[in-house]
């Protein structure tokens, strides 16, 4: 399992610059409200899956005023260090790297820091709909499972394309088949 080491922030939600070393034991982020405390969180989390527990919209957590936001992990991984680094662009952009190397897709990010959060909202994945349960788990078995996130993937595509072909005028139940069959 990961071991987070050291963790560098900046111009990220209301961080200009932060730069943490953690200890390989237990760590406890404390402060007032409005300091930051999620948005540290919420960097680490960015790291692992690419994307914010808290927001779809990468320009959100960029410091106002700025351009670009970056956090960059270092971790030891089964005996030797690695590191993700992710920048934030203002245009939409977004990239990433692993160890230096520049990743395409944001699941290659998917095994590199394992990161599981239960937030305040996740009280919902309990109280709510089954929905919020099955995106809770689906997103944790994405990071244990790269295979899992890219095969999740491609059945929402599928299924998308299968429910608007269903509002079609006219269906042939032999198109329906093929969709069935690759869901």
């Amino acid at each position: 399992m990961p071991i987070l080491e050291k963790l560098v922030v900046s111009d990220f939600r209301n961080i200009a610059l932060q730069e943490i070393e953690f200890s390989p034991n237990v760590n406890c982020i404390s402060g007032n409200n409005g300091e930051g405390k999620t948005n540290l969180l919420e960097s680490i989390y960015i790291t692992s899956m690419g994307k914010s527990f808290r927001t779809s919209k990468d320009q959100e957590m960029i410091l106002f005023g700025e351009e670009f936001g970056r956090v960059k992990v270092n971790a030891q991984k089964d005996y030797y260090d690695t590191s993700v680094e992710l920048i934030l662009s203002k245009d939409s952009k977004k990239s990433a790297k692993v160890d230096g190397v520049k990743i395409k897709k944001s699941s290659q990010l998917l095994e590199n820091i394992y990161i599981v959060i239960f937030s305040p909202e996740d009280l919902r994945i309990v109280k709510d709909e089954p929905e919020k349960r099955r995106k809770f788990i689906d997103r944790e078995l994405c990071q244990l499972r790269p295979k899992y996130y890219e095969d999740l993937s491609n059945y929402k595509k599928v299924l998308l394309q299968r429910n608007a072909y269903l509002k079609e005028y006219e269906v042939d139940p032999a198109i329906l088949d093929l969709w069935d069959m690759q869901l």
